[in-house]
């Protein structure tokens, strides 16, 4: 199996981004199915952390679910300066356990993006 290969991440700096996440089980080609909704609706049980190594750059989550907790299939991401670093989207699975951190539950997914900011 090839590694997978995503393109690079390119934004300017001091802009204000808003991010939209969504997950696709692609493991069976005839039959894509979209697991964007079952996040949704199991929102008291996932996390979406979101990380990045760009100097000034951060995230804002804008969905919360019932404990007002962050979920993370919206969020808005801050450029400050001009830069190269990596983006990072682990979801991570937590029930019983979800507390608006990235250090309890099983990661599912873990994708880091190389990302420019020029």
């Amino acid at each position: 199996k090839a590694p997978l290969q995503f393109d690079t991440i390119k934004l300017k700096p001091e802009l204000t981004y808003s991010v939209s996440i969504s997950f696709y089980d692609e493991s069976n080609a005839s039959d894509i199915k979209n697991l964007t909704s079952e996040i949704e609706e199991e929102k008291n049980d996932h996390f979406i952390c979101l990380n990045t190594t760009l100097n000034g750059a951060n995230f804002t989550y804008k969905d919360l679910d019932n404990n007002s907790l962050p979920i993370g299939l919206q969020s808005e991401f801050k450029t400050t300066t001009s830069g190269n670093g990596e983006l990072s989207v682990s979801l991570k699975h937590q029930p019983g356990t979800k507390n608006g951190t990235c250090d309890v539950g099983e990661t599912d997914v873990e994708v880091v993006f190389l990302t420019e900011v020029f």
